[in-house]
């Protein structure tokens, strides 16, 4: 955790910067699938950099001001078929 120089960090505000990895697969029905499995496996394994404050409803917490996605990582290894590289913009697109 280091303190954050974001550039829309309010006057007084303390932001603070969370550098981290997170791996997360998430499956969604797509009926258009080449397979034929009618599935989609999102593979969201990126390293991610969050900006939190402190909450002032509850001290001793943390929210989430921020999240920036960060250059994926290698795309995984041929021969797996219905696994998409994605991130976490990608992920929260498909639920808007």
């Amino acid at each position: 955790i280091t303190p954050s120089d974001h550039p829309d960090e309010p006057p007084g505000a303390e932001w603070f910067e969370v550098d981290s990895f997170v791996e997360l697969q998430v499956t969604i029905d797509d009926p258009g699938q080449s397979d034929g499995s009618g599935r989609l496996f999102l593979e969201v394994k990126t390293p991610q950099t969050f900006l939190v404050a402190a909450d002032p409803l509850s001290p001793g917490d943390w929210g989430l001001v921020r999240q920036i996605d960060r250059a994926p990582l290698a795309p995984k290894a041929a021969g797996e078929a219905a696994t998409q590289e994605a991130t976490w913009s990608d992920l929260k697109g498909l639920f808007r």
